[in-house]
């Protein structure tokens, strides 16, 4: 039987520009999407059907050609980065180096429930802080 999954699926480069609109606009103001387009290195047609795509999963507000997270993209970008720091805690634990793990694990951090990065976390000490220094903690 598998697990109902808590929030829409999305793809790596959903991910990926999800990642990019927190970076850029560090919850000030809204991010144009000839910039995203230039951030993420793809050309603007296709920042807008990412843009658009998530537009209809209900993570991003898109008016005018600028784009901003909704509640949704923030709690899915906030899934992400708990899932990427439980991930990245668990494979410096390992012997793999930070930066290696954060590499890798951006590759799949987005398809990491909650849940299990709890587990993850449980198993290797509750860590309060990434390999990187950064916070771990969870919104929800």
């Amino acid at each position: 039987m598998s697990e109902k999954r808590n929030t829409p699926e999305i793809t790596r480069k959903e991910r990926d520009c999800i990642m990019r609109i927190v970076e850029m606009t560090n919850d000030s103001f809204p991010v144009r999407l000839c910039d995203l387009s230039r951030a993420m290195d793809v050309k603007p047609p296709s920042a807008f059907e990412l843009v658009n795509r998530l537009s209809k999963k209900g993570m991003v507000r898109a008016k005018n050609g600028m784009i901003s997270l909704t509640d949704d993209g923030r709690r899915t970008y906030d899934r992400i980065k708990f899932s990427h720091r439980a991930l990245e805690s668990l494979l410096v634990k390992g012997g793999i180096s930070a930066d290696t793990a954060c590499r890798e694990i951006e590759t799949f951090d987005y398809i990491v429930e909650r849940k299990t990065a709890l587990a993850i976390l449980k198993t290797i000490g509750n860590p309060s802080e990434c390999p990187h220094g950064l916070p771990i903690r969870s919104r929800e």
